[in-house]
């Protein structure tokens, strides 16, 4: 099964001329102590900071994203303000949040989110704002 992180070169390639993409790292997932999901589960909920950011640094790393990726503070206030747990993707266009995903089982159809980024490509190349 594709992750995610596995799709984002084709969703690079295809929409990173009219947007930016942006990830945020929040509460590990699937942490060992908490919600243990097979190998996935390799590590302990962080309790600080510094150990959020160095599971996120991993990750980057591992995965060879090529986009910029945010740390939520250990206190959770992304992950609270945008009910994000376990991983969301919006669209946001003009300091307007035009979509939000949803989990679909248990895991994600990006027909949606392409849906509303072709939408929002069109309107661009109307001559609306360019860049996200």
């Amino acid at each position: 099964m594709r992750t995610v992180t596995d799709k984002l070169p084709d969703l690079l390639e295809r929409y990173s001329s009219f947007i930016d993409f942006l990830a945020v790292y929040i509460t590990e997932a699937h942490a060992k102590d908490e919600w243990p999901a097979g190998k996935r589960s390799s590590c302990t909920q962080p309790t600080t900071n510094q150990e959020r950011t160095d599971l996120a640094k991993a990750l980057f790393d591992s995965r060879k994203l090529s986009i910029p990726m945010l740390v939520d503070p250990i206190e959770n206030g992304f992950e609270k303000a945008f009910a994000a747990w376990p991983i969301r993707f919006y669209i946001v266009h003009g300091g307007k949040v035009l979509f939000k995903s949803q989990p679909d089982g248990i895991g994600y159809n990006l027909r949606d989110v392409l849906n509303c980024l072709d939408d929002l490509k069109s309107k661009i190349s109307r001559g609306t704002k360019r860049r996200m």
